[in-house]
């Protein structure tokens, strides 16, 4: 079981992001490795992990508060490198926190596909570089999260008022209405696309094709 989150160095006061291997059996840590970038923009100290996903390559993936980086399953970092990104510690964005962790990253062989809520990213899965960038329609930064990936390619991410479906190379195809702000998609069965958000949760027939695994 892997787990992004936040390390506190003791006799510091000092929170680096770390990605945790841990046994499921007994959910004790088995090693963790620090993926803080070393250019940090935001709370000097400050830095955790805020989403992280596999990829069928075997790597894991994931997005400090500014950083995007990859980490191999034996925890040796691949790349870490700014994202463009600058992630909040809550979700939707909140001074008196309340929040909650997010769904913003998903991987295929070839591309790393991000989104910080108002903008969706598809990355070179080997830099974190970013390749195409496409301004999410109704999306709000730090306001809305989700993304997921079918077998076919398509990419559905979530905006303030809807999911919003592309092609692997970022051409919208369609969007699907919700009730308010979503904060997670996943691929549900009979081509349905699966959100909630802000007391909400729906299924909506979108023609998906399996979630890819």
């Amino acid at each position: 079981l892997y787990i992004g989150g936040t390390r506190d160095v003791p006799f510091g006061f000092d929170f680096h992001g770390d990605v945790f291997k841990m046994n499921a059996s007994t959910g004790a840590i088995t090693s963790y490795v620090s993926v803080v970038h070393p250019t940090i923009t935001i709370t000097p100290g400050f830095n955790e992990v805020r989403t992280m996903c596999s990829a069928p390559n075997g790597n894991l993936y994931y997005c400090t508060l500014d950083t995007v980086g990859s980490v191999s399953s034996a925890l040796t970092i691949n790349y870490g490198q700014p994202s463009g990104y600058h992630y909040p510690y809550y979700l939707p964005y909140s001074n008196t926190g309340g929040g909650q962790g997010s769904n913003s990253c998903r991987a295929t062989m070839q591309y790393l596909y991000t989104t910080d809520g108002q903008t969706l990213d598809k990355r070179d899965i080997n830099t974190g570089n970013a390749l195409t960038t496409v301004t999410i329609p109704g999306g709000s930064a730090n306001n809305n999260s989700g993304v997921a990936i079918d077998t076919c390619g398509n990419v559905y991410v979530g905006s303030q008022s809807s999911v919003v479906k592309y092609d692997a190379n970022l051409n919208m195809i369609t969007s699907a209405t919700t009730p308010a702000a979503v904060y997670d998609v996943s691929i549900g069965i009979n081509g349905d696309v699966l959100a909630c958000g802000n007391n909400f949760a729906v299924a909506l027939a979108m023609s998906a094709c399996p979630q890819i695994r």
